[in-house]
């Protein structure tokens, strides 16, 4: 999830100062490095942990729920897809960053169901927020990068919290030797 944090961030610095754009991608790359090491540091941890007994997630329950992911996120890049070509036939390539945020974002409603996962439901209102947000100030304003920034920078924060959340909610690992 960092890493596409990452991505929108890097999107949002469109139109910045060259200077301010610097510093926020740089944050952001701290920000997904931090994350990336606290995930290899959980799942090293968590190997070292037999499945508990009472485990509510059968083998058929991860089956099912990897085969409604595959769903989900086949119709997210199929969205995307199809808004990126009728976009660019009619010419509109400006509202390609908020519209693509509208997707994404509505992509986390169903996975909040998928992953058992409710704070999912909050990350996609937040990113379609976003979207809708930078859309409407773009078409009021007179500064194009808004369509990116606003989606962009929006997105970027509402990941990087809910990678914060998931984090912080994450059942607790024992260290090493503590099992």
């Amino acid at each position: 999830m960092a890493f596409f944090a990452l991505g929108w961030t890097s999107l949002g610095t469109t139109g910045m100062p060259a200077a301010v754009a610097r510093t926020v991608f740089a944050a952001g790359v701290v920000l997904t490095l931090g994350f990336f090491a606290l995930a290899v540091r959980m799942h090293r941890s968590a190997a070292r942990l037999d499945a508990p007994a009472d485990d509510p997630l059968s083998r058929d329950d991860r089956r099912r729920a990897g085969r409604r992911f595959g769903l989900v996120l086949s119709l997210e890049w199929g969205g995307c897809a199809v808004i990126a070509v009728v976009l660019g036939v009619t010419g509109h390539t400006q509202a390609l960053p908020a519209l693509i945020a509208l997707v994404v974002g509505l992509h986390f409603l169903p996975l909040a169901a998928v992953f058992q996962v409710p704070g999912y439901r909050v990350t996609g209102v937040l990113i379609c927020a976003s979207a809708v947000a930078g859309a409407l100030t773009a078409e009021l304003g007179s500064a194009a990068s808004l369509w990116a920034v606003i989606p962009g920078l929006g997105s970027a924060v509402t990941l990087y919290g809910t990678g914060a959340y998931l984090f912080r909610t994450a059942p607790a690992v024992p260290p090493a030797g503590d099992h």
